[in-house]
């Protein structure tokens, strides 16, 4: 009900946000077209109401489930290759990998 975005969807919209430009540049460096790229992103903590200071306990980011939906007809295998090229220059995923599990996948649509 808060009217302001919190931190934590600061932190998922920096991630959703790095990886949709990122992986455009890695498909427009290869030349491959794609229509539409959309992510849908889900988090979880470790503990809630640590977080809202309802108890002691781990507040942390336990989990972060991320689908990655491009719309193209180019090669799959092009398109994943540039997908996994964008995960691995990323250095928001390289830090929350460290942290939490952190779930990613591509669907070509």
């Amino acid at each position: 009900k808060d009217s302001h975005p919190s931190a934590l969807e600061y932190l998922f919209g920096a991630l959703a946000g790095s990886l949709t430009t990122g992986f455009a540049t890695e498909c427009a460096r290869d030349n491959l077209e794609v229509d539409d790229i959309e992510l849908s992103l889900s988090g979880s903590l470790a503990n809630v109401l640590a977080h809202l200071g309802l108890e002691a306990g781990d507040p942390s980011v336990k989990a972060i489930e991320l689908k990655c939906f491009a719309s193209t007809f180019a090669d799959e295998d092009q398109v994943t290759v540039a997908w996994q090229r964008t995960l691995d220059r990323s250095p928001l995923v390289a830090t929350l990998q460290k942290a939490a599990d952190l779930q990613i996948k591509l669907v070509i649509v």
